[in-house]
């Protein structure tokens, strides 16, 4: 489901009919939507809803150097505590979150042996060329508009995202 604006929020009530259709419900949502998402949560008791029926709800947080991203993230993990299962992404081609590195949010997390996977950060150009491209990672690999050195560096990025998928299998797919 891909909420977008405030007005979007209603496809969240789909979520009910959808968890009787279909074993795994990802809900992509801009970065502002944070807030919506969490009271449309709270509105409808869906944690509470997702444990009677047996389905697991899992956060995926990113961990930035952002004061409004960390604020976010200690905002759902008090909010839902342990309930929830976690999964932390952080970008390897980033400085280390200082904000993340040492809090309290982060003791949490790691107690509770939340996986943190590392994603590695594309060069910048060649980013933007696959964005103008229309391109996705698997994509660009098969395109002749990238240097197959570039290719062959995407395919060994795409190797490493997998492996840092393979940390959280069991929390992604229980």
């Amino acid at each position: 489901l891909a909420i977008q604006t405030a007005d979007d929020i209603d496809k969240l009530d789909e979520l009910g009919k959808a968890l009787d259709q279909h074993d795994i419900i990802l809900v992509e949502l801009k970065a502002t939507m944070g807030g919506v998402l969490h009271q449309w949560l709270e509105t409808r008791d869906f944690a509470a809803y997702a444990k009677e029926i047996g389905a697991q709800l899992t956060f995926m947080l990113m961990a930035v150097d952002d004061a409004d991203a960390m604020t976010q993230m200690v905002n759902v993990v008090d909010r839902y505590e342990f309930q929830p299962l976690y999964v932390i992404f952080r970008n390897r081609g980033v400085r280390t979150s200082l904000l993340y590195e040492g809090s309290e949010v982060r003791r949490k997390l790691l107690a509770w042996k939340s996986p943190e996977i590392q994603i590695e950060k594309l060069p910048t150009a060649l980013h933007n060329q696959m964005v103008v491209n229309g391109h996705t990672l698997t994509t660009a690999i098969e395109s002749k508009d990238y240097h197959p050195l570039e290719r062959s560096n995407m395919r060994r990025l795409l190797r490493s995202i997998y492996a840092e998928f393979e940390k959280a299998q069991g929390v992604l797919l229980p």
